[in-house]
């Protein structure tokens, strides 16, 4: 059996910290059931700032129309550079979107309802009201990338 150290000497340990009540090996277990882990490339932003986009919409109120989320073109090039298509959790649910439409690369770095199966984006906009906004000031989300072509869709950043 081990002997149990003497921390109370050690001058790395600050007084602040007890361990009286701890269990080893707790937080172990807990990895052990399974853990994500993503490794971001070095001065690469933990996600990105996104914003909602409407297609054909005719007037702020408008919610038959296309949806999609503005990536922006830096974001285009920083997360989505040689990636054919992509995967974004939505509210736990997986969706996948095509990056094949030409204008994404060009002119127009969106993921839109149409590069994808059914209305994901609409029907997550109307899941946490945002489907209708007064107009230049979309709503935005975070879009936090948690593996190679894989993302999850945020309202807000939990630190």
């Amino acid at each position: 059996m081990r002997k149990p150290s003497n921390k109370a000497n050690d001058p790395d340990l600050s007084d602040n910290y007890d361990f009286s009540n701890a269990v080893r090996g707790e937080f172990a277990k807990r990895s052990a059931r399974g853990t994500s882990v993503t490794v971001l490339r070095f001065g690469m932003p933990s996600h990105m700032l996104v914003s909602a986009w409407k297609k054909y919409g005719k007037s702020e109120t408008d919610t038959e129309c296309g949806f999609g989320l503005n990536l922006g073109k830096h974001n285009r090039s920083q997360f989505f550079e040689g990636l054919e298509s992509v995967e974004v959790e939505m509210d736990g649910v997986n969706h996948t979107f095509s990056l094949a439409r030409g204008n994404f690369w060009t002119t127009c770095p969106e993921l839109r309802d149409d590069d994808s199966e059914g209305t994901p984006i609409r029907d997550w906009l109307k899941k946490h009201r945002s489907l209708t906004w007064t107009k230049g000031r979309p709503p935005k989300a975070a879009l936090v990338p948690i593996g190679e072509g894989h993302f999850r869709l945020m309202t807000e950043l939990k630190s």
